[in-house]
């Protein structure tokens, strides 16, 4: 009976024992989970980018449709994004939130894998500090395509182009299915230009891209409608910047303010009655003759005679003159001559 009373109560100092150690495991696990796991990586990181190549080494330069915003390359898209003073931002792609890698200078970018092509996506962006800040849903200016055609280009090229107004300047429009503001000017001797305004605090703009040799440049703004008020900051070739109203703007500011507004014309036309009805218009041609007075100093047979004196320039662009016209009073010989 004792040795059975004493196994008895081995075995009940024992339990306790068992029992305390089940608890500290328990807790040494909870204090395991409590402790921060390492971070990792939400995307690979994107290819490095040269030197010269930064939005932040040449402001709004020449590079910007090839640095910011998607593009293809080997092992998946890359994605740049510029967002100064930017905490954090996230890019929205297929009902997934990436982070992308902060490289500093407010440029953000990270390599999305097993994509082939650009997909649709949207920006995340968060100013505030701490996880719990407010975020911004906004589209990337620098997933759209230029809106500006090639036809348009060559003829301002050519300096050929009738409707300026509807290519240059800022243009409220819809472009691949998104609502935003087209913004375009020239500017060929321009290092840079960024677009600025109430939207970016007038603080750091956003780089306009550049169209080739036409001296073009563009960016369309998702978002931004009737009443944005915007500047464009130009780059000049020495590398002082300077802020400058929209030469084809529509609207603008009242004086002493100099900024240009967007806007857009609600005008309804209701003369259609009398356009259909009117008389056709005639078109008339005129034609003017050339002859050797209209070009020849002093005219044949005479040659001490003046060009005023042998033929008065007149007669060269006048579509009513005729060849006796070019007699003049005072050599009446020498503009005969030259009129045979």
């Amino acid at each position: 009976m004792t040795a059975r009373s004493a196994g008895k109560t081995s075995t009940a100092k024992k339990a306790p024992a068992s029992a305390t150690a089940k608890k500290a495991s328990a807790a040494d696990l909870l204090a395991v989970r409590k402790e921060p796991a390492p971070e990792r990586p939400a995307v690979r990181k994107a290819p490095p980018l040269d030197p010269g190549d930064g939005p932040g080494c040449s402001p709004g330069s020449t590079t910007t449709r090839t640095v910011l915003g998607a593009h293809p390359v080997r092992g998946g898209v890359v994605v740049r994004v510029l967002r100064p003073f930017a905490r954090e931002v996230a890019v929205l792609v297929k009902g997934r939130r990436i982070v992308l890698h902060d490289d500093g200078d407010g440029l953000f970018s990270g390599l999305l894998p097993l994509l082939r092509k650009v997909p649709a996506y949207e920006l995340r962006v968060r100013y505030d500090e701490g996880a719990g800040g407010t975020e911004l849903e906004v589209q990337d200016p620098y997933r759209f395509l230029p809106s500006l055609g090639d036809l348009d280009l060559h003829l301002i090229g050519e300096g050929r182009h009738e409707e300026l107004w509807k290519a240059l300047g800022s243009r409220i429009m819809t472009h691949e299915g998104v609502t935003g503001t087209r913004f375009a000017v020239w500017a060929p001797n321009a290092r840079g230009v960024r677009l600025t305004g109430a939207f970016t605090y007038w603080g750091t703009g956003l780089p306009m891209r550049s169209l080739g040799s036409t001296g073009v440049w563009e960016l369309f703004v998702p978002g931004l409608g009737e009443g944005t008020v915007y500047k464009y900051d130009i780059a000049r070739p020495d590398g002082s910047h300077t802020l400058r109203a929209d030469p084809m703007a529509r609207r603008t500011e009242c004086p002493p303010n100099t900024a240009s507004i967007v806007t857009e014309s609600h005008h309804a036309w209701s003369d259609g009655e009398w356009m259909e009805r009117r008389a056709p218009v005639r078109r008339t041609s005129r034609r003017c003759r050339c002859t050797r007075c209209t070009w020849l100093p002093g005219g044949r047979g005479s040659p001490t005679a003046s060009w005023p004196s042998s033929c008065p320039r007149t007669c060269a662009t006048s579509a009513s003159r005729t060849w006796s016209s070019c007699r003049s009073p005072s050599t009446p010989s020498a503009a005969r001559g030259a009129t045979r």
